[in-house]
This record gives C-alpha cells, structure tokens and sequence, in this order.
C-alpha cells in the first residue's frame, strides 16, 4: 500500500496484517473508490491466508455470537473472491 501513497497509521501496537484492520482499510479503498488498490490489498495481502484463518476463529470461538460473526466474515469474503479480477496469490501457511 506504501507503494500506492497509502499510509495506515495505527493508534494501537498492533500488527500490520490483524485482520480487522485490513478489513476497515479495504473499506476505506473502496469508500474512496480505489478499485485497483482495494482489489491487490484483497488478491495479496487478505485471500491468501484469511479462509483458513476465519475457520480457526469459528472453530475457536467459544460463543455464537463469533462463530456467526465469523461465517459472515467468510461468507462475505468468498463472495467477494469470486468476483475479483486478478488471481489471488498462493502463500505458505504455517499454522
């Protein structure tokens, strides 16, 4: 995103890859109409890694309230990937 002029400053210590955080930037792209940036941010940073990362949040989660919020999650992203444009980067996992 740095590369774009994008700049994400964080008012907590949190990593640059939390998932909510690449969430409200996505929809800060797209508020601001920035489709090709909004679309690499999801193909490169988000897709590769957030299917499996969603299952384990849903399996984890200890009330339905975040097991349902996480199915949406996925949902609402599985919708989105199969809309996208550009293929989606293949990344290791390593948990």
């Amino acid at each position: 995103m740095r590369d774009n002029g994008i700049q994400f400053a964080m008012q907590q210590n949190e990593p640059e890859d939390h998932f909510g955080s690449l969430l409200l930037l996505t929809a800060w792209l797209a508020e601001n109409e920035r489709h090709t940036e909004c679309e690499q941010l999801l193909a490169w940073h988000l897709f590769p890694w957030s299917s499996r990362f969603l299952n384990v949040f849903i399996e984890k989660a200890d009330h339905p309230f975040y097991q349902a919020l996480g199915e949406l999650a996925r949902l609402t992203l599985a919708q989105w990937q199969s809309q996208l444009l550009i293929p989606v980067a293949d990344k290791p996992l390593f948990r």
